[in-house]
């Protein structure tokens, strides 16, 4: 996975990045204090639930490793996008 060129965006609703072959675009940003008392932004980010279909919003840091990749009804951690479920 490639990362997105993401820090520039804050403040730029409806940029679109691509991680892992899902869309997510950006919908907002949330002031947020770190532990270390810095202050910072989450920026939230709107996409599809490959195994569902519905629409959900995740939040990350402005230079993001990672995101969510199903809603909260389709979690399943560790396991990759496109594994199915089991029937």
């Amino acid at each position: 996975m490639t990362q997105a060129p993401v820090a520039r965006a804050e403040g730029q609703i409806g940029f679109e990045i691509t991680f892992g072959g899902q869309v997510y675009r950006l919908v907002g940003a949330d002031p947020h204090t770190r532990k270390d008392g810095r202050l910072t932004a989450l920026l939230r980010w709107s996409t599809f639930c490959p195994d569902c279909g519905v629409e959900f919003v995740t939040r990350s840091s402005s230079t993001p490793k990672s995101l969510n990749r199903r809603c909260d009804g389709c979690k399943r951690p560790g396991v990759p996008v496109g594994a199915g479920r089991p029937s």
